[in-house]
């Protein structure tokens, strides 16, 4: 009956971290680039004979996992040739204050020192690791990456990919960063040759608004029927405890 308390009381743990993402889901409806996280938590149920040989039952939850749905939101077409988005596998590299991150789509625009950076300031990275010269003329992004400033050439986008399955941390603006795992983070590797950039794009979210919004209905019902549970543990409890021992 202990067990139970604590079956019911663990999975409405579960239930408020899927709330939790689910929300943040919502909030990023409109957010370019944003991809879902997702939550998977396993249980594993023991079962055997207390020191006087009656049987018992004990479930232990073992482990919560954490992953990105890495499929692709809606190509938006904005008509801003800043604008872009990539098609098919891979990130564009560029540099902020706190290192290196990656970006599958974003808004690009000139910074103070002519280079070019995305809204935030980050600074977009040529396939040399320096930032991209963007001055003196309208600026055009090529498929293949290249960076045109009044029709001339002036470097190529650095895109990268990592290996699969991807193991990046989702960061704000769209951004993505390896994770650490045992002291090392995955390192970028050359991007597939059938990876092409698409101007004047944004890659929507891939939240599907309607799905996240049932999700946490479900979820507010699965936690009130969780919390009845262990309500009515606690009742029979009770009545153990203060009625059946006075007998």
């Amino acid at each position: 009956m202990v067990n139970g308390l604590y079956s019911s009381g663990r999975g409405m743990t579960n239930i408020l971290y899927k709330q939790d993402l689910s929300a943040n889901a919502l909030a990023n409806t409109n957010t370019p680039g944003f991809k879902v996280t997702r939550m998977a938590a396993r249980t594993d149920v023991k079962t055997g004979l207390d020191p006087n040989e009656d049987a018992q039952r004990q479930s232990e939850m073992q482990s919560m996992e954490f992953f990105t749905d890495w499929r692709n939101g809606t190509m938006i077409a904005t008509g801003n040739d800043l604008d872009i988005a990539l098609v098919g596998d891979g990130f564009v590299r560029m540099q902020t204050p706190q290192g290196e991150r990656y970006a599958r789509t974003l808004s690009m625009r000139v910074d103070g020192k002519g280079e070019l950076v995305d809204l935030s300031g980050a600074k977009l990275l040529s396939t040399d690791g320096e930032p991209i010269p963007a001055t003196g003329g309208p600026i055009t992004v090529l498929p293949d990456g290249r960076v045109q400033v009044a029709g001339k050439d002036r470097a190529r986008l650095a895109l990268v990919d990592f290996p699969k399955p991807y193991t990046l941390k989702q960061e704000g603006s769209g951004r993505f960063t390896p994770y650490e795992i045992n002291g090392e983070k995955a390192k970028p590797v050359p991007v597939s040759s059938k990876t092409t950039i698409s101007s004047g794009t944004l890659e929507s979210s891939n939240v599907i608004s309607v799905e996240a919004m049932v999700q946490m209905l479900a979820f507010n019902r699965n936690y009130e029927a969780d919390s009845k549970v262990i309500h009515a543990i606690d009742s029979t409890l009770d009545k153990a405890v203060n009625q059946v021992a006075r007998v």
